[in-house]
């Protein structure tokens, strides 16, 4: 199975099936036998691709004259380990995907080539006590020198990265290089550098239920799926961090979901301030060298928490203890592309294999979670109380037929939101609906502005005075007549993300509004810029759709509104 930029070849050399038929004289001495999981250069018409050999044989129904040799084994060892070989073959056979184009989902980038498996990782420079005893005795000339071992000498025994060190000293390549050659400082390669480090800082007191579930996840030691249902609040993290602690101080790794990576860094930091353990992320934002050395750093066991998004339940984990996925409800856990899968039911799968617990949590279970606990498959667990003795929500439903509206919303509403800005506090406004209005309407005929490619109705977004298909994207401006009739105006309506933004600042002009949704916000970067904005004060009235639903912390926040809740 063979890795070419961005299409993985699934593709048998002389037999039919999963298999790579190698010439007799490859398995020799020579290469030292070619072993499941390793990669290798071999010939694919007249270009040469790097394949990973998932089975090998000796024996071919085919002539042998026929047979393809291979360039050469880039791999001693499998970069693909058996285990985790074995988990992958058996998604493409659930899935029915070529099991190619899963291995490539699987893999790093940099893997996918004839990189070696370990990543180059950042050295960190320290000097040694040659290099400090030379120090005094270096010529006046010798200034850059001078300045390289006087600023190691200034850290000590934690020594600088490289970057650092050329951000002192800008001629410092060259020089590094030659005082090393000479004995005067080393190089060390320090996980901190490319892992995040936890320090248990803080260890919040328990209520009895989180206790009870806790004492329940920690007495089974194998395969053990655990749905654990509890309200927003109710402490499932701090369940998650508990057990994950436990395994750590035990030498296992654990491996974390989460739905969305904007959710990523929230978990994180948690994690940092409730365990002790180095600890790497894996999701579609880092770089192509972040990921090779997250990758590698979870298959060396060097990291003993992961935490990614879907792609992360690919991870190779040499010491797996625990597997866990926040919001297992969430659609965000499947891949709707390619190797189209669902990291859910993998994970389950996965811990299934290892014979080591999963942990799905939800304060809002998925209909098939519910039927497994159900039906005895997963232990059902609940928190039932909120941690902290914090208090549930209170509703109030208002009947719109009742009550005059401006543009969407209602005096309640509006005087719910002045009173949070009187007391500086935060609010949500909840819309099921971006762009400004969902129907463009002939009042007429009746007719309305649909898509001529899949029927549905086209939004109007005003900024860009587009009309806006949301289910395949087309795009046109918005005609002046009625294209049936031939009357003028049309007239938007419903109410979308901008419409209500645009109400919202001329009914309370002093309020600071911000649009969250995927016109306004459309990289993960941005997405965790917002979030940082909200979380510090600089906002007022958030105004959003489902983004906005996912589990995002927002302390300030004391009003939800959500508009046509019908919808």
């Amino acid at each position: 199975f063979f890795f070419k930029q961005k299409t993985a070849y699934a593709i048998s050399l002389g037999l039919v099936g999963a298999e790579m038929c190698i010439r007799d004289s490859l398995l020799t001495a020579d290469h030292g036998g070619v072993k499941n999981g390793c990669r290798v250069e071999v010939p694919l018409h007249k270009r040469r691709l790097t394949g990973l050999v998932i089975k090998t044989t000796t024996v071919a129904d085919i002539p042998h004259a026929k047979l393809r040799p291979i360039y050469s084994v880039i791999d001693s060892e499998p970069s693909v380990k058996p285990k985790l070989l074995s988990f992958l073959k058996w998604a493409a056979d659930y899935y029915h995907h070529p099991i190619g184009e899963v291995i490539h989902a699987a893999l790093p980038r940099a893997i996918r080539g004839r990189q070696p498996i370990q990543p180059r990782t950042p050295l960190r420079y320290r000097l040694t006590a040659v290099g400090k005893a030379a120090l005094d005795g270096l010529p006046r000339r010798a200034k850059v020198q001078r300045q390289v071992l006087a600023a190691l000498e200034q850290v000590g025994r934690d020594g600088l990265l490289g970057q650092d060190l050329k951000k002192l000293v800008g001629k410092a390549t060259t020089t590094v290089s030659l005082l090393r050659g000479r004995g005067w400082l080393e190089a060390i390669s320090d996980p901190r550098d490319y892992l995040l480090i936890g320090v248990q800082k803080n260890t919040p007191k328990l209520n009895t239920s989180q206790l009870r579930v806790i004492e329940q996840i920690n007495a089974r030691s194998t395969y053990a799926p655990f749905l654990l249902q509890g309200v927003t609040g109710s402490g499932k993290t701090e369940i998650y961090l508990r057990t994950a602690a436990r395994m750590v101080k035990k030498g296992y790794q654990v491996l974390i979901l989460v739905p969305e990576i904007a959710l990523t860094p929230q978990l994180l930091a948690r994690f940092q301030e409730g365990l002790t353990g180095k600890m790497a992320v894996m999701h579609s934002g880092l770089t192509d060298r972040e990921r090779h050395l997250a990758w590698w750093a979870a298959r060396e066991g060097l990291a003993d928490v992961i935490i990614g998004t879907r792609s992360a339940v690919f991870a190779p984990l040499a010491k797996p203890g625990l597997y866990i996925i926040d919001e297992e409800h969430d659609p965000s856990y499947k891949q709707q592309e390619g190797f189209r899968y669902n990291a859910r039911d993998l994970i389950v799968k996965r811990a299934h294999q290892d014979l080591v617990p999963v942990i799905l949590g939800s304060a809002t279970p998925s209909l098939e979670s519910i039927e497994n606990a159900n039906i005895g498959r997963y232990q059902h667990v609940f928190l039932e109380q909120r941690a902290g003795g914090a208090d549930m929500p209170t509703f109030q439903l208002l009947d719109m037929n009742q009550l005059p509206l401006k543009s969407g919303m209602t005096e309640p509403v509006l005087n719910a939101l002045r009173k949070r800005l009187d007391q500086r506090e935060q609010s949500i406004v909840y819309v099921n609906r971006r762009g400004f209005a969902p129907v463009l309407l002939c009042p007429a005929c009746r007719w309305q502005a649909r898509c001529t490619r899949c029927e549905v109705r086209l939004t109007l977004h005003q900024k860009s005075n587009q009309l806006l298909c949301h289910h395949c994207g087309k795009s046109e401006p918005p005609p002046g007549d009625c294209p049936k009739c031939g009357k003028n105006p049309l007239y938007p309506i419903g109410e979308g993300t901008q419409r209500i933004e645009d109400a919202l600042k001329r009914e309370l002009p002093s309020a600071r509004i911000f649009r969250f949704d995927s016109d306004n916000t459309r990289t993960s970067n941005e997405l965790i810029q917002d979030l940082d904005r909200v979380r510090s004060g600089e906002i007022d009235i958030l105004v959003g759709t489902q983004l906005l639903g996912k589990v995002h912390n927002f302390p300030s926040v004391t009003l939800v509104c959500i508009l046509n809740a019908d919808s």
